[in-house]
Order: C-alpha cells, then sequence, then structure tokens
C-alpha cells in the first residue's frame, strides 16, 4: 500500500530519450550525453565538439541564396539543426532559454560548460578542493567497503570529468592506505 508518499523507481537512461540535465548533475551529465549523442549521430558529436559543418555559400563565384541549396547544402544544414537538436533535447526550458542565443551547437555546448563548471580558475579551485576531499578521505565507523568506495568513486568521477586524470596506482593506494599518495 501506498503510505501517502509516492514510490518512484530510479530509471535507466533510454537510448530513445536523452538524459535530461538536472541541477548539481553537470559532471554527471556531461558523460551520459556525450555517449548518447556519439551512440545516435556520432557526426553530430563531431559538429557539437568542434562546429558547424560549413555550408558552400557561392555558385561560380557568386553568393548563393537558401533557396538555391541543393542537396548536399541542405543534408550539411540539416545535420548541423541535428547536432542542435541532440543538445538542446537534454536541457531543461530554463537552459534551453538561457542557450536560445547561441547560433551553433558548439556555441551552445561551450556556454553549458562555462554556466556549469565556471571560469577556468573556478575550475581549478574545484580541482584542488576535490583533491584535497580525496586526500583525506577515511573509512568511517560502521561504514561498509560499499559506502566508503561510492564516496570515494563519486569524489574520483568529479575529478575526472573536469579534465583530472587519476592513475591507476593512486586509486589503489587511496583505496588501500591513503598516507601513501
Amino acid at each position: 500500500m501506498n503510505s501517502g508518499k509516492e514510490s518512484r523507481i530510479e530509471q535507466g537512461i533510454s537510448s530513445s530519450k536523452p538524459p535530461l540535465l538536472k541541477p548539481g548533475q553537470y559532471e554527471w551529465w556531461v558523460t551520459k550525453i556525450a555517449d548518447w549523442i556519439q551512440a545516435n549521430d556520432g557526426q553530430a558529436w563531431i559538429i557539437i565538439q568542434h562546429g558547424d559543418l560549413p555550408v558552400p555559400k557561392t555558385i561560380l563565384g557568386e553568393d548563393k541564396e537558401v533557396k538555391d541549396y541543393g542537396e548536399a547544402e541542405i543534408r550539411i544544414v540539416e545535420k548541423n539543426a541535428k547536432a542542435r537538436q541532440l543538445l538542446t533535447n537534454a536541457l531543461s526550458i530554463e537552459d534551453s532559454t538561457r542557450l536560445a542565443g547561441f547560433a551553433t551547437a558548439k556555441e551552445r555546448w561551450d556556454a553549458l560548460k562555462e554556466l556549469n563548471e565556471g571560469t577556468e580558475d573556478l575550475k581549478k579551485s574545484r580541482i584542488f578542493h576535490l583533491t584535497t576531499e580525496l586526500n583525506d578521505i577515511r573509512m568511517k565507523a560502521k561504514e561498509t567497503v560499499e559506502q566508503f568506495h561510492g564516496r570515494y568513486a563519486t569524489i574520483a568521477n568529479q575529478l575526472q570529468c573536469l579534465g583530472e586524470k587519476i592513475e591507476a596506482w593512486k586509486h589503489n593506494c587511496w583505496i588501500v592506505d591513503p598516507w601513501l599518495v
């Protein structure tokens, strides 16, 4: 029976629906959306990372109007639009509205990164604090190994999402004896 509180079972990510960016989950979302977009359209992911594919603007040296685009140009425009759509579909209405002024998928991706990670100085500060937290991590009384590992993995994954690489030997040392690192 339901005791007044709605029971909710967390579900996995669908291959047909993108993972939604929720407040405070940017580091998790970045890896999930990258995988999801690459699985759905690898070329769209390249466009998000490197910018729109260029559309030829001339015919024999004269400017080409959109109405004169051929099949090849239309495919390029569609591919650029698909990259924007795949990214935007994973955002809330509020985030989509904030990014509406950015014309390309790459501009939107870069703006999302800046909005969620902050400036490079802020990112370095977060890396410093997370590294300190990882260096100071200790198993709590009555904490299971699984719980400890979960806390450790969360911090380590946040560091990796910020671009900080942690070598395998350091992972092992932190788990076995944090004083060795």
